[in-house]
């Protein structure tokens, strides 16, 4: 294997994947994707406790938004930041 290539299971944890408990990305920077399009990556403000809807935080340009399951987004995340935000709990 060559010595720049990331060994598999540190590429993995790169790897964003989609996460359907929105509850428990409270706190985490995640890529937001509607109808498989991504739409943009985002600080994971707030969720509701059913975890059908969610806020992504505003920064720079982007503005606070509100995402709802049923309009048909999707959070993805990578198990490095999932990792970091069970590390670094928010208060609520």
């Amino acid at each position: 294997m060559p010595v720049n290539e990331p060994e598999p299971e540190a590429a993995e944890i790169h790897r964003p994947y989609p996460f359907m408990e929105w509850s428990m990305l409270v706190g985490a920077v995640v890529d937001v994707r509607r109808e498989g399009v991504f739409v943009r990556t985002g600080f994971v403000e707030d969720a509701t406790p059913s975890g059908d809807t969610a806020w992504i935080a505003a920064d720079g340009l982007d503005r606070r938004i509100m995402i709802e399951k049923s309009a048909g987004y999707v959070l993805w995340i990578t198990a490095e930041q999932l990792q970091l935000r069970r590390v670094h709990q928010p208060s609520r």
